[in-house]
């Protein structure tokens, strides 16, 4: 049971990063270089649905599979507990909250500088979700190298 909890965080952690690193630093740039921005963004809000909902997912998948590695085995699996509920609100309040409010006004001239604040926001959240993700693997990776993912100073 334990390998099925490890692979899952490991999968979910590797689709989500992976997934947000392709999307970033490959697919956005060059839409937007590539195509003219109403079309690009509309490409744009388009992959991020699915980025969005891949994320959600892999998020509920990484709190409940850290939750029940915590439970057996404690340790690091604490902090990547912790770390995946944190990224788990981030990313839903990104996906709930922010990008449907950037959706509503996307080509809305009046609502330009409100639409120029939340894509700000956006991109922050964004890149603040990739660090958090980056971190979560260190922990993740240090769990898993660990054996049974205890901390040394662990008395469980």
């Amino acid at each position: 049971m334990n390998a099925t909890l490890k692979n899952s965080f490991v999968l979910c952690l590797i689709a989500w990063l992976g997934g947000g690193a392709f999307l970033s630093f490959a697919v956005l740039p060059t839409l937007f270089s590539r195509l003219d921005t109403p079309v690009a963004g509309s490409v744009a809000s388009s992959l991020f649905s699915i980025y969005d909902t891949t994320g959600l997912t892999a998020a509920v998948v990484l709190v409940a599979s850290a939750g029940a590695l915590t439970v057996r085995l404690g340790g690091l699996w604490k902090r990547a507990l912790i770390m995946a509920a944190v990224l788990l609100f981030l990313q839903s309040y990104i996906a709930l909250v922010l990008h449907p409010q950037v959706g509503e006004l996307r080509g809305v001239a009046a609502e330009r500088a409100r639409f120029d604040s939340l894509h700000k926001r956006s991109v922050l959240l964004n890149s603040a979700a990739l660090l958090g993700l980056i971190a979560l693997t260190v922990t993740g990776v240090g769990a898993l190298s660990r054996g049974d993912g205890r901390d040394p100073g662990d008395n469980i």
